[in-house]
């Protein structure tokens, strides 16, 4: 049964712990548009939002880094993410991303909601 592993309002640049490392989707919500954010063609389209990245803490053999996946923008003010689902040799898919971590920065005077599901 799938859990709620961050579930907060962010402003400013931070990151947090999550609660598991099976991240199956995350909503993103832009409660307070930045005001350096420009409109795009539709009202709820966004540019300089700001953004969130997933990552993970590990070791392999330099030390123990915190590493990042790409970033992804708030480019509306409601969106939804989920991984690619990866196929594996015996045909089975995996519709999770490996992350125990989550980071944000928005746009000053911006504010947001993250809310990470898992298993």
């Amino acid at each position: 049964m799938p859990s709620t592993y961050f579930d907060s309002d962010v402003s400013g640049s931070g990151s947090a712990t999550l609660g598991g490392s099976a991240v199956i989707f995350v909503s993103a919500d832009l409660i307070t548009v930045p005001p350096l954010a420009r409109g795009l063609v539709d009202a709820d389209e966004w540019l300089r939002a700001g953004w969130w990245a997933l990552g993970d803490s590990f070791n392999i053999g330099l030390g123990t880094f915190d590493y990042w996946s790409d970033k992804h923008y708030f480019d509306f003010e409601h969106n939804v993410w989920s991984p690619q689902p990866s196929q594996d040799p015996g045909n089975s898919l995996n519709f999770t991303a490996t992350a125990t971590l989550i980071r944000w920065q928005i746009a000053s005077g911006g504010l947001a909601h993250l809310h990470v599901l898992g298993f």
